[in-house]
């Protein structure tokens, strides 16, 4: 068996706008029912009620029968957002919901998922192609025949809503999905390498943990974290303002071309690192190898300077650190390209910040070898200090 599930966008974290607008089921590859919720051009939509008798008729289904998904993480979170708490953040709940402030709770919000088809399409091969691992094209390799996508038949298909879509677009262009999902997974499951099985049953019970993941989003204090971007970019601001003034340049010491001239004609660094072009390298790895030999292990009787320090008064740099090196400046230039990435992944924090939350999306194909990743997994020890668990009652874990 099969599940999809329709929505009017992608928007499914508990602040999104979006909701789920109707239910695919499959009870083999060549037929499959669609239950409207909330369409505009339907002669009926069921009762939001009847998502729970969905629900558990899925649920109580025998163990020996698998159901299966494609990209199981969102079909979870759209039930999930049928929570009355969540429903009411969409902007669309309320053109169906009579009365959003007193709408009843289902039964369970959980949806069943055996096998995440998607996951089984990366562990068949982990290629990051452009399309590949999208279920109308997997389905299209295996059947030679061509499946529309909202794209085909709209101009602006990416700007459509489902729930405006007239019966014949439903029919033809969601109504397949489900059936879909089991052809491919017929035709996958023969290629997976039999000691790769556990991973695909593994990976699919973590498809519920990422669903939440994602719906609930990460906790920050929103407070620090303004505090942290402030220090980052008043740090920006000394480090720059020091390096510049120490070799005599207005220029902008991002270029690498700036860089490159500093390091290589002013300073006559050692060119340890080599770019694809055989140039210099102004990389980071360049610049941390050349500090790292420029180690002085005498420097008696040099003045010390002070320490350079944040406007939380925490060190940056020792000033015994810079009279230990041949290339001082390079150590403030160091700094400063941390800083700078430091900042930069606070302002992205903030921009994807809603209602005190970062949103972040798990992509299940983030690499050549298939490992996941996702912005969640990219912290620096200063953006983990953000985190904040939802309650007393919570746990925050953290995997490293």
């Amino acid at each position: 068996r099969a599940v999809d599930t329709e929505t009017t966008g992608k928007q499914m974290g508990l602040y999104g706008e979006d909701i789920l607008t109707g239910v695919v089921l499959a009870y083999d590859e060549n037929e499959s029912t669609y239950y409207p919720f909330r369409q505009d051009k339907c002669e009926y939509n069921l009762p939001r009620e009847f998502l729970s008798e969905i629900l558990d008729a899925v649920s109580g289904l025998p163990e020996d029968v698998l159901v299966l998904a494609y990209n199981g993480k969102f079909d979870k979170q759209a039930f999930l957002k049928e929570k009355p708490c969540y429903l009411r953040t969409s902007q669309y709940a309320g053109k169906y919901e009579t009365n959003l402030e007193h709408i009843k709770e289902l039964t369970t919000y959980s949806l069943r998922v055996d096998v995440d088809v998607y996951v089984l399409s990366v562990l068949c091969d982990p290629r990051q192609i452009r399309g590949l691992h999208t279920l109308k094209g997997r389905v299209s390799s295996i059947t030679r025949k061509f499946w529309l996508e909202l794209s085909d038949i709209f101009k602006k298909g990416s700007e459509i809503r489902f729930n405006v879509l007239p019966v014949e677009i439903i029919k033809y262009y969601a109504c397949p999905d489900a059936p879909n999902t089991i052809k491919v997974y017929k035709s996958l499951i023969k290629q997976l390498p039999s000691d790769e099985e556990k991973i695909l049953y593994l990976e699919s019970k973590l498809v519920e943990v990422k669903a939440v993941n994602e719906f609930y989003g990460l906790r920050l204090d929103q407070q620090l974290l303004l505090k942290k971007r402030e220090n980052e970019n008043y740090k920006i601001q000394l480090l720059g303002d020091l390096f510049r003034k120490m070799h005599h340049t207005v220029k902008n010491i991002n270029s690498s071309d700036v860089r490159r001239e500093i390091l290589y004609d002013q300073l006559r660094c050692p060119v340890i690192v080599r770019t694809n072009k055989n140039q210099p390298s102004t990389s980071k790895v360049a610049i941390k190898q050349i500090i790292e030999a420029g180690t002085l292990r005498d420097y008696g009787g040099r003045k010390i300077p002070p320490d350079i320090k944040d406007m939380e008064g925490n060190v940056v740099i020792k000033g015994e650190e810079l009279v230990a090196n041949k290339y001082p400046s390079l150590i403030i230039l160091q700094k400063y390209a941390l800083a700078t990435k430091e900042a930069g992944a606070y302002k992205r924090l903030q921009k994807l910040s809603e209602g005190g939350r970062f949103k972040f999306y798990i992509n299940q194909v983030g690499a050549g070898s298939g490992r996941q990743t996702s912005d969640a997994h990219q912290f620096s020890d200063g953006m983990k200090e953000l985190v904040l668990s939802d309650s007393e009652q919570h746990w925050l874990w953290s995997a490293d």
